[in-house]
């Protein structure tokens, strides 16, 4: 199964994606740090962003990243990591399979 939904268009009118909104915001925020700071460049004050992913969408979330030069952001102040996953289970207490022999 294949999960790209960062990748999908949210209906506005930009059609930015949220990612890239965020990484806007963040840039934003360095800029003005750096002039309340008195070192006028963006590039002495920098914001990490840490990025949550599942098993399911690590891999194409750093690909759309990097196809996206980080929106803009430095590669090194981005982390991804990998949540956790448990198996589901139905509201009658049996467990939900995602194959026969996986759960």
């Amino acid at each position: 199964m294949k999960m790209i939904i960062f990748v999908r268009d949210i209906g506005l009118p930009s059609g930015k994606s949220l990612f890239q909104l965020q990484a806007e915001r963040i840039l934003c925020v360095q800029r003005l740090a750096a002039q309340s700071t008195n070192e006028g460049s963006a590039g002495l004050v920098q914001i990490h962003w840490y990025i949550m992913t599942s098993p399911f969408t690590d891999d194409a979330t750093r690909r759309f990243f990097e196809s996206h030069r980080f929106f803009g952001l430095e590669p090194d102040q981005v982390t991804f990591f990998q949540q956790g996953t448990i198996p589901c289970v139905s509201k009658d207490g049996r467990l939900i399979m995602e194959t026969s022999y996986r759960v």
